[in-house]
């Protein structure tokens, strides 16, 4: 069998973020030898162009098919839309077999090799993989900071994850209106449940247990009112603070009592709504 490429040697570039040549989820051909597209029909929905940096998103509708013999080059996760398609998966010499809910999910770890995946009949379902690093980042929270070991989850039925494909869903059919800072968020939830339900060893993660200091929330706003019309991102202004996106977005919600990317939106109506009872200005 030809050897698989590490992540690193792959040409990732462009897309969604700067994770893959195309933006599109990608996987290791083992008959082949090369990477492909994880699914080669094109996507009804896609995350591809928008600028997202911690995901990539991609929503289908199947109609019967399979694939054969790949290996996973991010955690990738499946959630099924629709109910009542047989599926069977057939992963690492192991086969499984079942029927689909509305919510139920498929996850395996990279570097997980992909026998045989099959589904019998028209099959509408949301596919998700991390951006290479991105789960790396939030591992760093956990205490001592030890190797978290992903562990595949098959045909498990996952209200939560269902509701945040979901929410990922709504933000693209909408114009990706929510910004960076949403689809961070977002990200930052889905990768902290996968680690708290789908690990090896159950860590908990460090816990702040009051909002943001007085200062760094006066920072965060100062920072926000100088660039509301620039696309802010989560990462950017939890690194004024020096602290995780993640806690970051629960801290700050803590103190405001409004999610980052609510925050700002509120904000940039504001400033609009003074900009138009500004008599000063022309609006010719």
């Amino acid at each position: 069998m030809p050897a698989m490429p590490s992540t690193s040697s792959l040409p990732f570039s462009g897309g969604c973020g700067e994770a893959s040549a195309t933006g599109r989820i990608r996987c290791f051909d083992t008959d082949t030898g090369r990477a492909r597209n994880l699914l080669e029909v094109a996507p009804v929905l896609s995350s591809e162009g928008t600028g997202w940096q911690s995901l990539f998103f991609e929503r289908y509708r199947l109609a019967r098919g399979e694939l054969h013999h790949h290996t996973l080059l991010q955690p990738t996760l499946c959630v099924a839309e629709s109910g009542g398609i047989r599926v069977e998966v057939g992963v690492d010499g192991a086969f499984k077999y079942g029927r689909t809910e509305t919510g139920t999910i498929w996850f395996y770890p990279t570097g997980t090799t992909m026998l045989r995946s099959r589904w019998e009949g028209h099959y509408e379902c949301i596919v998700m993989s991390l951006v290479p690093g991105f789960l790396e980042k939030i591992l760093r929270e956990l205490p001592r900071g030890d190797a978290l070991e992903l562990r595949p989850a098959s045909g498990i039925v996952d209200q939560q994850l269902y509701h945040l494909a979901m929410a990922l869903k709504t933000e693209l059919l909408t114009g990706c209106l929510g910004g960076r800072v949403y689809e961070e968020g977002l990200a930052t939830a889905l990768a902290v449940h996968l680690m708290g339900h789908y690990s090896t060893r159950r860590r908990t993660l460090l816990h702040y247990a009051s909002g943001l200091s007085p200062y760094r929330l006066r920072r965060v706003n100062e920072y926000i009112e100088h660039h509301l019309e620039r696309d802010l991102s989560l990462v950017e202004l939890a690194g004024l603070i020096d602290i995780s996106p993640y806690h970051f977005a629960r801290m700050f919600k803590q103190s405001t009592g409004v999610a980052p990317h609510g925050y700002v939106l509120s904000k940039r109506i504001e400033r609009a709504r003074d900009l138009l009872t500004d008599k000063n200005l022309s609006i010719v």
